[in-house]
């Protein structure tokens, strides 16, 4: 991970109002993703409500997930987006990670397939209809994504954080998703 480019990008989180105290992101048990520097003091992540982007605003360009023109985000809005996507996101990794994981359910024997599709409802053959990087990029977003205010967005860092699936919730706030301090 390259130390220069994530304190840019910490730099520019903060001056939206949003908090990162005691972070780094490297690849742990668990994958990649947001972990306490210093493990003997507390971590925080507060994203604010600035930083909120719609799931539904987001289109792929050029491999690139992108803010559609339309939606009235603003230009540091976008930028910071961008930024975040390429470098620590969807372009460090999560692109890969997420084409890696369907394409191993794409190889999965037939009689495996039809045994997930009667008992689990899911039909990997329709699943993967239609242009595939779309479906990917629609996988992706679908597994980083957060209810908030009765929504499906993306919050830059908070996705990232790396935790056990039975850790603290997020912190729901008028203004923004907070970690728990305890959960990096």
């Amino acid at each position: 991970m390259d130390n220069n480019n994530l304190d840019f990008l910490l730099s520019e989180f903060r001056s939206f109002g949003g908090i990162a105290e005691n972070i780094c992101q490297k690849n742990g048990k668990h994958g990649r993703g947001i972990f306490s520097l210093n493990p003997n003091q507390r971590s925080r992540i507060f994203a604010p409500s600035e930083l909120i982007i719609k799931k539904e605003d987001i289109y792929l360009d050029s491999n690139h997930l992108r803010i559609k023109k339309n939606k009235g985000y603003s230009t540091k809005v976008r930028e910071f987006f961008n930024y975040y996507q390429d470098n620590f996101s969807w372009g460090k990794g999560g692109k890969e990670t997420t084409e890696s994981f369907e394409k191993e359910l794409c190889n999965f024997p037939s009689n495996f397939k039809e045994l997930i599709k009667i008992n689990l409802s899911v039909d990997i053959e329709l699943r993967h209809k239609g242009k595939w990087d779309n479906f990917v990029k629609n996988q992706f977003l679908n597994c980083i994504a957060f209810n908030f205010r009765g929504n499906s967005v993306i919050f830059p860092l908070l996705e990232l954080i790396n935790h056990e699936v039975n850790s603290f919730p997020f912190i729901k706030r008028f203004n923004g998703i907070s970690s728990d301090p305890l959960m990096l």
